[in-house]
């Protein structure tokens, strides 16, 4: 030592400090310990550990030797020497959160949501510094939210969704790095206009609260993309949330709204607007001017007029104004939305016929237009419509006859026309509609079915026996007179029978004809459903059951008419 002391004098000082100072490091990290495991254990007693359902490690009993062993209990990591994160969702926490918290200076996430804590959020928390998410969402908090939160300079998201929470500080307005602020389902009556200098707020959420304004200042986020003030008491907005350049989605559903601010018009980069379940009565214009918008939702509100200048709107794929009291005929314009996938005006008051221009919209695939007034016949240009599932022109006053047209719609799985005043017959080229497993069109005084075997197929594979034909297929007089006079059976073939068997009759009349099987001792084995059959002759019924033991069998046959009903007995022998 002398030796490296008299010819390294000058590594001597710093090797000597360096050796003094392990021991006050070593005190220094034990502390560290201590103080993490003092707040935790406290975190552990006051939210009842014992009951939580994941509790892998925690030992509040014991200090651990390192900061290194807090990696081991669940939900908590470290990086280095430092605790960074705890996260414990879904894991039935209960009690209320300790003041002790507040002590883990180097905590970055506190994630706690969907548990059963209860009382008031501690004002500690606010002590953490270096603290980038906070989330208690889903939990029973109550009171107000601790002005001390404010302190969090480095917090970037804060949830407090679903819990009972009053009152937000203005001092939240100081978090300068915070870009989500989730506020939902709480007790809020108000919030500050400090929350307007929110500069690196994206997403803002404060919907199912009980707020009656919004501060002008929100305005003034730039950045913020997501808004949704939806389930208040809003009756009026600020025209300067038209300054929201960056706004992609805007939830104002079920509030109190009777009038929107055109200024919503100068919002370029808006894709989602819902406004459902207010008071408006009518529409600016200047929301013709939202170009980007993909999502326009206005049920349930006091409509009576469409401005045209919706038909400018080139991106919109979703357009919802069902339940409100839309009065005149269906304005061109709307042939203009060539992106729309969803047109949804049922249950207005429309009247007029429905303009050729619908045709265009090449990319539809849902068009309601039922419970309306609308009649004149149906243009042949909707058999364009090559991407639609879903149409529904029911309970309105259309008249004349199908247009074969509509047979191109080969996407086509539902098709109700209930309720109108269609005449004439089904076009057969519904025969191409494999696809159609829905199709409805009762209640049309003089809307019939082709009387032919395959149609007739097709309609009872199609229709499901929901809303068939109300009428009998159009007999001519040459027809009438080739009809049988009266039913009679002819048997069935084979018989005996191995696998099926089939019934073969004549019905002077349409008829629904359903066949039971009995054994020897009068059991019930086999019962097949009614089908419906057209007037002629050969008609045929096929029996097929492989389950049935060799014997003879008597069947029952059932034909129900419009004006009467008899039974028919036969008997089948099956041989295996």
């Amino acid at each position: 030592m002398r030796f490296f002391l008299r010819f390294c004098p000058y590594l001597a000082v710093p090797l000597i400090t360096a050796l003094l100072s392990l021991p006050c490091q070593c005190l220094a990290n034990r502390q560290d310990v201590e103080t993490v495991h003092k707040a935790l254990s406290a975190f552990y007693l006051s939210t009842n550990g014992d009951s939580w359902a994941h509790r892998t490690g925690w030992n509040v009993t014991t200090v651990p030797q390192s900061m290194a062993e807090f990696n081991q209990w669940h939900g908590l990591r470290v990086v280095g020497s430092t605790l960074v994160r705890i996260d414990l969702p879904r894991n039935d926490l209960s009690g209320s959160l300790p003041p002790e918290l507040g002590n883990l200076s180097g905590l970055r996430a506190l994630v706690l949501w969907r548990n059963h804590l209860e009382g008031s959020i501690p004002f500690e928390l606010g002590n953490l510094s270096s603290l980038e998410e906070l989330n208690l969402s889903e939990n029973h908090l109550e009171g107000s939210i601790p002005s001390e939160l404010g302190n969090l300079s480095a917090l970037k998201r804060l949830n407090l969704i679903d819990n009972q929470l009053t009152t937000v500080p203005p001092e939240l307005g100081n978090l300068s790095a915070l870009e989500g602020l989730w506020l939902s389902s709480n007790q809020l009556a108000t919030v500050p206009p400090e929350l307007g200098n929110l500069s690196s707020l994206v997403t803002l959420m404060l919907y199912d609260n009980q707020l009656a304004t919004i501060p002008t200042e929100l305005g003034s986020l730039s950045k913020l993309k997501g808004l949704g003030l939806g389930n208040n008491q809003l009756t009026t907005l600020p025209p300067e949330l038209g300054n929201l350049s960056a706004l992609n989605s805007l939830g104002l559903y079920h509030n109190q709204l009777t009038t929107l601010p055109p200024e919503l018009g100068d919002l370029s980069s808006l894709k989602t607007l819902w406004v459902y379940n207010n008071w408006l009565t009518t529409l600016p214009p200047e929301l013709g001017n939202l170009l980007a918008l993909e999502s326009l939702r206005l049920e349930n509100n006091q409509l009576s007029v469409l401005p045209p200048e919706l038909g400018n709107l080139s991106a919109l794929k979703d357009l919802v104004l069902c339940d409100n009291q839309l009065t005149g005929s269906l304005p061109r314009e709307l042939g203009k939305l060539s992106a729309l996938t969803k047109l949804d005006l049922s249950r207005n008051q429309l009247r007029g016929s429905l303009p050729r221009e619908l045709g265009k919209l090449s990319a539809l695939t849902r068009l309601d237009l039922s419970y309306n007034q609308l009649g004149d016949s149906l243009p042949p240009e909707l058999g364009k419509l090559l991407a639609l599932d879903n149409l529904n022109l029911s309970d309105n006053q259309l008249t004349g006859s199908l247009p074969s047209e509509l047979g191109n719609l080969l996407a086509l799985r539902k098709l109700n026309l209930t309720d109108n005043r269609l005449s004439g017959s089904i076009p057969r080229s519904f025969l191409q509609l494999r696809w159609l497993s829905d199709f409805s069109f009762k209640n049309n005084a003089g809307l019939c079915a082709p009387a032919d075997d395959e149609f007739q197929r097709w309609l009872r594979r199609n229709s499901s026996g929901r809303g068939g034909p109300n009428c009998a297929p159009s007999v001519s007089v040459e027809e009438e007179s080739a009809l049988p006079v009266e039913f009679a059976i002819k048997g069935n073939y084979p018989n005996p029978f191995r696998t099926s068997t089939t019934l073969r009759f004549d019905l002077p009349w349409p008829a629904r004809v359903g066949v039971e099987i009995f054994d020897v001792t009068g059991r019930l084995v086999i019962k097949q459903y009614p089908t419906d059959f057209p007037a002629g002759w050969g008609r045929e019924l096929s029996l097929r059951e492989v389950r049935l033991p060799s014997g003879a069998y008597v069947y029952r046959m059932t034909i129900k008419t419009p004006g009467d009903q008899f039974t028919h007995t036969g008997r089948v022998v099956r041989v295996r």
